[in-house]
């Protein structure tokens, strides 16, 4: 817990840790995504992704900033809500809505839906080819 605090407030030791911190190389970013696309449709938290790295949340942040410009949650959330538009787009009988949520690995609609809104600019049930 002090760890985390530390590591996510401003304080007079931030420079420190900074300075401190071991940058995430490509190759464990590589290794990051990797295990976010093995794992899609699990629940993932950022502890899940740094250990599969065997890296610490805060250079994994880091390095997914560097890489992406996104936390690796948001680039998690991204790639769900990409898979979940293929999904919806298939021409042969394509699942639910529910379905490709789920599959993806969205566990809440309401918030599925609202990300998607705001990714794609509509809803899910628009993206359903009929």
């Amino acid at each position: 817990m002090v760890s985390t605090l530390l590591n996510n407030q401003n304080s007079n030791i931030s420079h420190v840790i900074d300075a401190a911190d071991h940058h995430a190389l490509p190759a464990d970013i590589k290794r990051a995504v990797a295990f976010i696309l093995d794992n899609l449709s699990e629940t993932i938290t950022l502890a899940d992704i740094a250990k599969a790295t065997r890296l610490n949340a805060r250079p994994l942040q880091k390095g997914f900033k560097r890489s992406f410009g996104k936390s690796p949650m948001q680039v998690l959330r991204d790639v769900r809500l990409d898979t979940a538009r293929y999904f919806l787009s298939v021409k042969r009988s394509p699942p639910s809505v529910t379905d490709a949520a789920y599959q993806a690995g969205f566990s809440h609609l309401g918030r599925f839906s609202q990300a998607y809104k705001m990714r794609f600019g509509r809803f899910p049930s628009e993206d359903v080819l009929n």
